[in-house]
C-alpha cells in the first residue's frame, strides 16, 4: 500500500518537477537580467533545491570489500536478508581468514 502511494507522488510531482527544472534555467540564464539580482539567483537556488529532493537516486552500492576491527582487515561480504521492490535489507557478514585455516564466519 505505502509503495502504491510512494510512486504516486512521484508520478505526480514529475510535471512539477519538470517545470521548476526549466524555470530554473531560465532564471540562471546569464542572458536574462534578473538572473544577476538577488531574487534572480533565490529563485534559481530554491527551485534547483525543489528539482533534487523531488528527483529519483539510483541505490547506492556500498562496495565494502574489508574493513578494520582492532586493527586488523577483515573481509566483509554483502547478504540481502530481506526484499522489497522499494528496498533490500542488507546483513554485512564478516569473515576471517587465519593463516592456513579456511574462512570462517566470525
Amino acid at each position: 500500500m505505502f509503495y502504491q502511494l510512494y510512486e504516486l507522488n512521484h508520478a505526480m510531482m514529475a510535471p512539477w518537477r519538470a517545470a521548476a527544472d526549466a524555470m530554473r534555467l531560465a532564471y540562471a540564464n546569464p542572458l536574462n537580467p534578473i538572473s544577476h539580482t538577488y531574487m534572480g539567483r533565490a529563485a534559481a537556488a530554491g527551485l534547483e533545491v525543489f528539482e533534487r529532493t523531488t528527483r529519483r537516486y539510483g541505490k547506492p552500492e556500498f562496495g565494502l570489500p574489508e574493513t578494520l576491527i582492532d586493527d586488523i582487515p577483515v573481509t566483509v561480504r554483502e547478504r540481502i536478508v530481506w526484499r522489497e521492490p522499494f528496498c533490500n535489507l542488507i546483513h554485512f557478514e564478516r569473515l576471517c581468514q587465519r593463516v592456513g585455516l579456511p574462512i570462517r564466519r566470525c
